[in-house]
């Protein structure tokens, strides 16, 4: 559940510090599936470097939902 400003909107900083621990929570789990898939294991800046543009771009669209519906 979000925190919601005195406006009712939801803050860009709400949205930095969800993506955040959801790029963690996709980097954990991209590290123990290499661990157990050495041969499919792709290197973890790689991984980096393709989704967390596509976390951002993602982002954008819910956070403009989530401003949406609460206003």
């Amino acid at each position: 559940m979000a925190i919601r400003n005195h406006m009712g909107k939801i803050s860009s900083f709400e949205i930095v510090i969800a993506i955040l621990v959801y790029g963690v929570l996709l980097l954990f789990t991209a590290s123990q599936i290499v661990k157990k898939e050495k041969k499919y294991g792709l290197p973890i800046w790689l991984f980096i470097i393709i989704f967390f543009p596509v976390l951002g771009i993602i982002s954008y669209y819910i956070k403009g939902f989530l401003n949406k519906i609460s206003a």
